[in-house]
């Protein structure tokens, strides 16, 4: 049997920093452009770090797909609380039909927009919005 074998690197920060690279490589590969633009901001590390605590515990992954997938098991317009959706228009992954349907339905509910951003870059775009608004909902 012939074995093939990898050269890696004898410093440990070079094999980590080739890891992370892989790593954030593989997390935004596919990603609309401009959720990429706003991730290329991130260091790699920082990405790296997040990719993994993410899939760490894989059970609230899993959870959110199975969900995006069934009939859920209450009416929203039972929703009392106060309810903002952030939603991109360029999202891929949450269409902006969900979004509007999702306000026509939820009492008081309001949708913001943003035109130019995705799924991630919509957050990233809207963090200080959104943290201000979760501290004081209105």
């Amino acid at each position: 049997m012939i074995r093939a074998v990898r050269r890696s690197s004898s410093c440990p920060a070079a094999r980590t920093a080739g890891w992370r690279r892989a790593l954030v490589a593989r997390w935004v590969d596919g990603l609309h452009p401009a959720d990429a633009r706003a991730l290329a901001e991130v260091p790699t590390a920082d990405l790296a770090t997040s990719a993994r605590e993410a899939l760490a515990q894989h059970d609230g992954y899993l959870r959110d797909a199975a969900l995006t997938f069934r009939r859920w098991d209450f009416d929203v317009a039972g929703v009392a609380c106060p309810t903002t959706l952030y939603y991109g228009a360029l999202d891929p992954q949450l269409s902006l039909d969900n979004g509007r349907w999702l306000a026509e339905h939820v009492p008081a509910a309001r949708l913001v927009v943003s035109e130019d951003t995705a799924h991630l870059s919509t957050l990233h775009a809207r963090w200080e919005e959104i943290f201000t608004w979760l501290r004081n909902p209105v």
